[in-house]
């Protein structure tokens, strides 16, 4: 099983996240090679959110990442917890795709962020639908 890890502004991609985890788990293919991780759906089990969002993306085959109009919470070394994970799962595996939500209004974060992923990264632009 390959695992697939989500990562985006948990509040903005709340029902986006649980969308795209559905959609592995009742594909008949999909299911059958990979695995999602959601972070709000495993327990920590005692641990850090930080450590187990890093032990998990380092366990991970593919990332997918969501950027939409708020960057997230900005932790003390300036990044979001999205742009950690990206950043660690980036550093030992290519497999990164991301969507960017259309919007009328984007934060500079987000926008400092798509520029970063743009040249290493498959990305697709995307208009959300009512879920």
């Amino acid at each position: 099983m390959f695992k697939v890890f989500i990562s985006s502004n948990q509040t903005e991609f709340e029902k986006e996240r649980q969308f795209i985890k559905k959609e592995f788990e009742v594909d008949y293919f999909l299911k059958s090679f990979f695995k999602v991780f959601l972070f709000e759906d495993s327990p920590s089990f005692g641990l850090s959110p930080e450590t187990t969002y890093f032990e998990e993306v380092r366990k991970s085959d593919v990332y997918i990442g969501l950027i939409g109009s708020d960057y997230g919470t900005i932790k003390e070394n300036g990044l979001s917890p999205t742009e950690e994970e990206y950043d660690e799962f980036h550093a030992s595996n290519p497999n990164s795709f991301f969507y960017i939500k259309n919007v009328d209004k984007r934060d500079a974060e987000s926008e400092r962020f798509i520029l970063k992923i743009q040249p290493d990264n498959k990305y697709s632009f995307l208009t959300l639908i009512k879920i």
